[in-house]
């Protein structure tokens, strides 16, 4: 058993670190990497949902020329 309560993104676990009980023998490579801690991801659909959205046209208050203009 390991405790990761106090682990951070990037922090990992190795086979060394693994508490087993009396007469065990673990037959891995004590420097194998059994857990890495890494940020969540953001799912793909959320991303283009976002990106899809396009800003609304800026509405037109009159077009053409006013009578002054002509």
């Amino acid at each position: 058993m390991v405790d990761v309560t106090e682990l951070e993104v990037g922090d990992a676990i190795h086979v060394r670190e693994l508490k087993v009980p009396e007469g065990v023998t673990i037959a891995e490579n004590p420097d194998e990497v059994v857990v890495v801690v890494t940020p969540p991801e953001v799912a793909v659909e959320e991303e283009e949902e976002k990106t899809e959205e396009e800003p609304e046209a800026p509405k037109v208050i009159a077009k053409g020329k006013t009578e002054k203009e002509k």
